[in-house]
């Protein structure tokens, strides 16, 4: 089934740091390559006591063996000197070292001919001698001194690429060591040599003329300098940047046509070609987006539409699209639409006839103001005419928390979050106060819209599930950068304290309130993705039991920093969340009653939309309600079909936006929280 969402989101994620603690920096990596090593050339040793034998001097030719003559005493051209064909060059042998043996004479002048006497120290052996090897893979020249390009200029201590200085595996760009240069020979990489970069800030703020984003006082510079930018950006904080393919930033897809379009082309083109276990691109998930639009999503606006979530059962004839959420407070809301109605037809003609864009066109208006009619059946199966003008809608991050009542007399906690959006904070802190209020002894958290967000609110909420006890001396999250040092920091602390986030600020700072809860249910979908998977994994991270109801999440253990340039910000993966235990691998989601790592234990039951969110009915709650008694999945119906069955299709996310039109900033996670 594929969720459509409310609107086409102008979603943003404030880049601020990942915990609310202070800022995070996760900072450029220009390497800028190490010195030159030295070549250890065999010390020339001593050369036999006498070398006198010279009656033929014939081994000397090649240094096959350093025998020089057949009374050479110790004329061994060192133990691998076999190049040299007068051992004028024995610098390398097969470990740098020509001749711990070679006591060739110091004057080992052997006869008549005996001039091989004087390696030991030179017999031009070294391929690839000790330190002449290009890092890992710099196997290239014979002695070529060609640059010091590789992935980061860290290609052999100085890598010395060779003559023909191949050595390009790690050379694709030419680019590291902040322009390490390519290189005297031909070593300039795969990419045939790119001119340095430097670090972005010298990119900055030089924009297009024609770019409209831009601030018009920095409408100075050009396209080409915008996407040397976005290049060098991607260089310093991107998580798989030694994966980046060769993308020619001059080629007229990544030129042509509106700024826009073309920087959009040019910097998905940079995301690494790898893929998951599954098939799936491992990202998926850079983007870049206006810096107008982030600053909405902030503020939990910028959805048009009339605030209705529209799940796709079917999207061709016979079509079947139903209203999967509304919006409280939205037209649609205050129209009387309700979850499970069934769509008929727009705007009076039949659903079947519609040609696809137009459909998508009129579940998604662009624009405010737009008179939309929908004819709706009802669960009971009556129908009836909707009409609703679009608008800018306003989530509810948090639109329902309750205290049910156990088969076992126990109370429970229900939780609907949908977004992980500053405006959260507030709501998760009522209803957990009142949770523990009511002395809940199991927590059902639903997360089945929850396409991420701020990462520290999920910081918070798995403190204030978890409690003090519990998360003492642990990692919220270990973030995994493309610095190597970073797998063994120490991770992103809990935050113990409310802040009430205001331009970018803690406003309000109190001890949060805890439940000390030891087992927690989550309700999940496809659209649970980023920051509400990094809840998940963070509680089991800690010794908290989570018990997953629903279907497979979507698999994003990546996080963001944004950056604005140019008036559009861009969202690189720059980090990887493991939590306390240093687990990530769930880049595939994570599976309800799943035997693999990822999988979690619990219970794969479809979304029915016949009840309300938080009727305990309702088949997703009522399944983990079930669960906390007997620890047993409900038995599926006959003709009931699995979450994972065939019929089932993208979900798009967020209220609002239609199929295919789901924006990027609604399922990320970001690394923000207070300056």
């Amino acid at each position: 089934m594929r969720e459509l969402s409310m609107g086409r989101r102008a979603r943003r994620l404030s880049i601020v740091a990942a915990c609310a603690m202070g800022a995070m920096a996760l900072q450029a990596c220009h390497d800028t390559g190490t010195a030159e090593p030295t070549v250890i050339a065999g010390r020339d040793g001593k050369d036999g006591k006498d070398g006198k034998d010279g009656k033929d001097g014939k081994d000397g030719r090649d240094g096959r063996e350093g025998r020089d003559g057949q009374d050479g005493d110790d004329g061994r051209d060192g133990m691998n000197g076999r190049d040299g064909t007068n051992g004028s060059n024995g610098r390398d042998g097969a470990d740098g070292r020509d001749g711990p043996n070679g006591k060739d004479g110091a004057n080992g002048r052997d006869g008549a001919n005996g001039k091989d006497g004087r390696d030991g120290g030179d017999g031009r052996d070294g391929r690839d001698g000790g330190d002449g090897r290009d890092g890992t893979d710099g196997k290239d020249g014979v002695d070529g001194n060609d640059g010091r390009h590789g992935a980061d200029g860290r290609d052999g201590a100085d890598g010395k690429d060779g003559v023909n200085g191949k050595d390009g595996r790690d050379g694709r760009d030419g680019r590291d060591g902040g322009g390490g240069g390519a290189g005297t020979g031909s070593g300039a990489g795969a990419s045939g040599g790119r001119p340095a970069l430097m670090p972005s800030g010298a990119y900055a703020g030089q924009c297009s003329p024609a770019n409209v984003e831009a601030q018009a006082s920095q409408r100075t510079g050009s396209l080409t300098t915008e996407k040397q930018w976005i290049r060098s950006r991607v260089d310093e904080v991107y998580l798989w940047r030694n994966e980046v393919p060769d993308v020619d930033a001059g080629a007229a897809k990544h030129s042509d046509g509106p700024v826009r379009t073309a920087l959009k082309a040019y910097f998905t083109a940079l995301r690494t070609p790898a893929r998951t276990a599954s098939g799936k691109a491992r990202d998926a998930y850079s983007f870049m987006a206006t810096s107008k639009s982030v600053e909405a999503f902030d503020r939990g606006q910028g959805d048009l539409g009339a605030g209705i979530r529209w799940a796709v059962r079917s999207d061709r004839p016979p079509r079947d699209i139903r209203v999967d959420f509304v919006e409280p407070g939205a037209p649609a809301d205050r129209a009387g639409v309700k979850r499970g109605d069934r769509l008929a037809a727009v705007a009076g003609t039949a659903l079947d006839e519609l040609d696809e864009d137009v459909l998508d066109e009129l579940l998604s208006p662009s624009t405010a103001g737009q008179a939309l009619s929908y004819t709706l059946t009802s669960t009971q199966g009556v129908p009836r005419q909707v009409a609703v003008t679009s608008e800018e809608i306003t989530r509810k991050p948090v639109p329902l928390h309750q205290v049910l009542t156990g088969e076992d007399g126990a109370s429970v906690g229900y939780l609907l979050f949908n977004a992980h959006i500053a405006p959260a904070e507030p709501a998760l802190i009522e209803a957990v106060t009142t949770f523990r209020e009511r002395k809940i002894r199991d927590l059902v958290v639903d997360l089945r819209f929850n396409g991420g967000g701020l990462v520290y609110l999920a910081n918070q909420l798995a403190y204030m599930v978890a409690g003090p006890t519990a998360t003492a001396g642990k990692a919220f999250a270990k973030l995994l950068t493309n610095d190597p040092a970073s797998a063994t920091a120490s991770g992103l602390p809990f935050m113990a304290t409310s802040c009430h986030l205001v331009d970018g600020q803690c406003s309000s700072i109190r001890p949060l309130p805890t439940l000390d809860l030891r087992r927690v249910f989550a309700l999940s979908q496809q659209d649970t993705c980023s920051a509400s998977e990094a809840l998940i994994n963070t509680l089991r991270g800690i010794g908290v039991e989570v018990v997953l109801i629903g279907d497979t999440t979507c698999g994003k253990p990546f996080g963001f920093t944004g950056k604005d340039n140019c008036g559009y910000h861009y969202f690189a993966v720059d980090s990887m969340f493991a939590n306390d235990r240093g687990f990530a691998d769930y880049a595939d989601g994570f599976e309800p009653g799943g035997q693999g790592v990822a999988g979690v234990p619990g219970c794969r039951v479809e979304d029915d939309l016949a009840h309300d969110l938080g009727d305990s009915r309702e088949r997703l709650l009522s399944a983990a309600l079930g669960y906390r008694i007997d620890s047993r999945c409900p038995v599926q119906q006959a003709g009931q079909a699995t979450a994972s069955s065939a019929d089932r299709v993208m979900r798009g996310s967020g209220p609002g936006s239609s199929r295919g039109r789901r924006h990027p900033l609604e399922g990320n996670m970001f690394l923000a929280g207070p300056r």
